[in-house]
């Protein structure tokens, strides 16, 4: 039995899974793949170090449902 608050936050994960499932990006390069967020309406992306230290330079796409 989940207590009352957890019981709130588990079933407001499939709403909040919607709300940031667009920010989320894949990261692909030859040494693999790995995940990022878009941060900013300009373009800035947050990943975690170990995405992206083995590229001088990372090219990321986008696919935009409109």
């Amino acid at each position: 039995m989940l207590a009352p608050s957890a019981q709130a936050a588990t079933g407001d994960i499939p709403e909040v899974v919607r709300t940031v499932e667009p920010s989320v990006v894949t990261i692909a390069h030859d040494q693999g793949t790995g995940g990022g967020v878009i941060w900013s309406k300009d373009g800035v992306v947050v990943t975690n170090n170990h995405v992206v230290r083995v590229q001088d330079q990372v090219v990321e796409r986008v696919e935009l449902d409109e």
